[in-house]
């Protein structure tokens, strides 16, 4: 596939799945930028992933090997609130140049990616082509690379995939909230009234 003739934006909250989708979008020959703010253009295409924002907060706080308890929470919840959550509590992404992707959609279902693509960018892909780039950034691939390239921390970094260290968690991308925090942890959380906004426009 060529490169596409306009520029794509990838928006998104942090930890909220758009590293696999940036690399879906390279194995189809589309480079695009990744923002964590959003800048109104009709003339750009935008791909937005979401995520559960408490799932999203574990995962940031996992990605530096700290525990999670309420100090670890509320520093990551700041750092989640500076990073696009305005942009996606203030704006509806309903016009046909925006792409939105749900991280508990495509997590386990990597077709959900590319049937969104296919109808985003006016494109068909063969099974054999869904195949081979599936099996390239399936979960237990990816972690075999971040392995074979000795990523270790956050910081240890791949400049063309975008991977690096702490990437993957022990959980496999299936970071569950009702599972893994306790109740001041989660109350936490719901106090906070901009994750609330976020929860009540995408997730009820």
């Amino acid at each position: 596939y060529k490169v596409l003739k306009v520029i794509i934006i990838q928006f998104s909250p942090i930890r909220s799945g758009s590293t696999l989708v940036y690399n879906y979008l390279l194995e189809l020959g589309k480079a695009s930028l990744k923002h964590h703010n959003y800048h109104k253009n009709d003339k750009t295409y935008y791909v937005i992933t979401i995520r559960h924002p408490y799932d999203a907060i574990i995962s940031s706080i996992l990605r530096y090997d700290q525990d999670i308890n309420v100090d670890t929470i509320e520093n990551h919840i700041n750092e989640y609130l500076v990073n696009g959550v305005e942009d996606i509590i203030h704006y509806d992404f309903t016009s046909n140049n925006h792409c939105v992707l749900f991280y508990e959609d495509f997590l386990n279902n990597h077709n959900i990616i590319l049937n969104k693509f296919e109808l985003f960018f006016n494109e068909k892909y063969t099974l054999e082509l869904r195949n081979k780039i599936m099996s390239k950034l399936h979960i237990e691939t990816v972690k075999q690379k971040i392995i074979e390239n000795d990523y270790k921390k956050f910081s240890d970094y791949d400049i063309k995939s975008h991977l690096h260290g702490k990437h993957i968690s022990k959980y496999n991308g299936n970071t569950d909230h009702k599972v893994i925090l306790n109740n001041n942890e989660l109350d936490l959380l719901k106090s906070n009234k901009k994750l609330s906004r976020i929860i009540e426009k995408y997730y009820n």
